[in-house]
């Protein structure tokens, strides 16, 4: 949710932005993955904390 997760948020993995990340880091994040041309690879969470990160597990069918 800080800015020490950025380079593991830009590193073409895919990426799971939970609500309250911050909004810089969200914008320079989705900024970099266009800059990059990776579509797809970043999901803005609604939810926060845990629940952010399942939600986003979900949006990339992580489960079953």
């Amino acid at each position: 949710d800080s800015g020490n997760d950025y380079a593991a948020f830009v590193s073409g993995f895919r990426a799971i932005l939970v609500n309250n990340t911050n909004s810089k880091i969200v914008d320079q994040v989705a900024q970099e993955h266009q800059k990059l041309g990776y579509t797809d690879r970043m999901y803005h969470a609604k939810s926060s904390a845990t629940s952010g990160v399942l939600e986003g597990c979900r949006a990339f069918q992580l489960f079953d």
